[in-house]
């Protein structure tokens, strides 16, 4: 079956050369086709660190959960077209139906914790994708690596009149950013993240663009940033609000601007109490659930009641085939799984009716221990400072986790480095150019701050903000000049 990898191969690889509506006009014929042949490489290495890193030589971890269980899927088809198409759209779609092909699963029904279950929808674009690739996990890669080029182009043609840069070096850039390429290049969610924003970014900034296709890019780009990390967008609503007040209410003023922006937010929690509270108690549960996955721990069932008990009360367990029995009094939670609703402290005494093991976390070997919000909007406040030491300075050398860290520590710093030394090489902005800079900081700061509020994990850090860094990235090429001496 490698022949029919390397045919896939071929066809997306010489349609970037042949096809013209796949590539841009001022960069050279071949140059989306090697830009893809770099992709595919990345992916090859994607699926080799979850593969033989995460797995044990089999693909693991999300990537190997989603394609397993988007055979699953696929394997309806065989049985009722019918009730595929009904997973597939969503209409008609039951718990009965969910019940009887899809209970195998752990991603289709994930409960009400998250506004949009994003892993379904990448269940039903991979179950799609299982009709050409024969289930073979290099296919499944080599399209979606395909994906992730074409919105590099949207990310090109929406950000080239901003950078004085040579389209080419600019092109390069925008390719070889290190996250960007790994996470985008892989079976996860990002790619079809990627797509999306890019798509809704090009609709809004692109004034070439004809106002029909600005409708159709602009709708398909808005409809994939909902399936897709939905909170992508949501730190994209800050800097929309900055682009906005910049532009049409300071007039290019930063300072003014930038309090008049924070003078709005402030404004909206507090003459709409119901969203500042559940914007807090939304992040303090995702803190408290990935603080709980992060450290490890055990999850039981008892009647109708999940507790959760700390990875150093395990001493205080005995387990008896399945069954779970406390021996000694200790402090725990009672949980609400799939739910928004607060966890509960609570007192467990010993137990002779046995609880059932619902689940197990061994933690994670790259897990750093936060400061709880739980749903205290003064101690969210407080945590900024730590957020965003998490998320934008972590990891260090020193920290917990694997040698994939320093791959992500190197990136980090380069890009910061690249940030600042563009500063220092600036050029004069055009209004418009200012405006785009600024916003694109807002941005990367704003899912900064959320990921650094919400996870406590130093490798779903590196993967979270990708987006971040890449806008980093945007916003030095933007405003570098590249002939200009460093200015002190």
């Amino acid at each position: 079956m490698i022949f029919y990898d390397i045919f896939i191969f071929l066809l997306i690889f010489l349609a970037f050369r042949h096809v013209g509506i796949l590539k841009i006009k001022d960069l050279g014929n071949w140059t989306f086709s090697f830009a893809y042949l770099i992709k595919v490489l990345a992916g090859i290495f994607f699926i080799f660190v979850y593969s033989a890193h995460y797995g044990r030589g089999a693909l693991s971890a999300d990537a190997g959960a989603f394609m397993r269980e988007s055979r699953i899927v696929f394997d309806v088809f065989s049985i009722s077209p019918i009730d595929y198409l009904k997973l597939l759209t969503g209409i008609g779609e039951s718990k009965e139906i969910i019940h009887h092909y899809l209970s195998q699963t752990n991603h289709w029904d994930v409960g009400n914790l998250t506004l949009i279950n994003d892993s379904k929808n990448v269940l039903r674009v991979h179950s799609l994708i299982h009709f050409i690739s024969f289930h073979r996990e290099t296919v499944h890669m080599l399209i979606v690596a395909a994906i992730s080029l074409l919105s590099t182009k949207h990310l090109y043609l929406t950000f080239k009149r901003f950078t004085s840069l040579s389209s080419v070096l600019f092109f390069w850039i925008l390719i070889l950013v290190p996250s960007t390429l790994f996470w985008t290049s892989g079976i996860l969610k990002e790619p079809f993240m990627f797509l999306g924003i890019t798509l809704l970014l090009r609709a809004i900034i692109d004034n070439s663009m004809s106002v029909f296709r600005k409708i159709i890019f602009g709708s398909l780009g808005l409809l994939l940033s909902f399936m897709f990390k939905p909170y992508i967008l949501f730190c994209a609503i800050p800097a929309f609000l900055f682009y906005l007040i910049l532009k049409y209410i300071s007039r290019g003023r930063v300072i003014i601007a930038s309090i008049s922006f924070l003078l709005i937010i402030a404004g909206a929690f507090a003459v709409i109490p119901s969203f500042g509270k559940n914007t807090v108690t939304y992040i303090s549960r995702k803190q408290f659930d990935f603080n709980n996955v992060g450290k490890g721990g055990i999850h039981v069932l008892s009647d109708s009641l999940y507790y959760y008990i700390t990875p150093d009360q395990n001493k205080l367990l005995r387990y008896d085939n399945g069954d779970v029995y406390l021996t000694e009094p200790t402090d725990g939670y009672i949980i609400y799984f799939g739910k928004v609703k607060r966890p509960i402290p609570v007192k467990l005494k010993p137990n002779t009716t046995p609880w059932k093991l619902a689940f197990h976390s061994v933690g994670c070997e790259s897990y750093i221990e936060p400061t709880l919000i739980l749903e205290d909007p003064a101690q969210m406040i407080k945590n900024i400072p730590e957020a965003f030491s998490f998320s934008m300075l972590r990891p260090f050398p020193t920290d917990k986790g694997s040698w994939l860290k320093f791959p992500s520590f190197i990136e980090l710093w380069l890009i910061f480095f690249l940030f600042l030394f563009s500063i220092l090489r600036r050029r004069i902005l055009s209004f418009d150019e200012k405006n785009i800079y600024f916003s694109l900081i807002v941005f990367a700061l704003a899912l900064f701050l959320l990921i650094g509020w919400t996870t406590p994990v130093i490798g779903a850090i590196a993967r979270y903000r990708f987006p971040a860094q890449l806008a980093l990235v945007l916003a030095a090429c933007i405003i570098i000049d590249p002939k200009k001496n460093i200015q002190t």
